[in-house]
């Protein structure tokens, strides 16, 4: 499910606060800022071939930006093989409990819109 913010700003008088929100509003729809897009970290023990992550998303993910890969393994995304509940991810390379991967990573869909009023 893709989240939308709702800002309430038609109830705030003029002023300074009504302003700051008008602000913040106008940033975010310029900035589009991964909105949709979660946080997700996963350390790797063992190589395979399409190890499965949830992802807890709600939707299958179209994207995912990768922030970070620690460690000697190698990370392939199987993009076409991701779906409503998890990640499918290839690890290569030397990886054990002594010498893990890990990925950080955003994922989600982007999508294009903007703040709701």
């Amino acid at each position: 499910m893709l989240r939308q913010l709702k800002l309430l700003i038609d109830n705030i008088e003029a002023g300074p606060v009504r302003e700051n929100f008008l602000n913040l509003k106008k940033f975010f729809n310029q900035e589009k800022q991964l909105k949709g897009f979660t946080l997700i970290e996963e350390t790797f023990t063992e190589t395979g071939s399409n190890i499965l992550r949830p992802h807890n998303l709600g939707i299958t993910p179209k994207d995912a930006v990768i922030t970070s890969v620690a460690g000697d393994g190698t990370i392939v995304l199987n993009y076409g093989k991701f779906d409503g509940t998890n990640l499918d991810i290839t690890v290569g390379g030397t990886v054990s409990s002594d010498n893990p991967t890990v990925l950080r990573m955003y994922v989600g869909t982007n999508v294009e819109g903007d703040i709701v009023t």
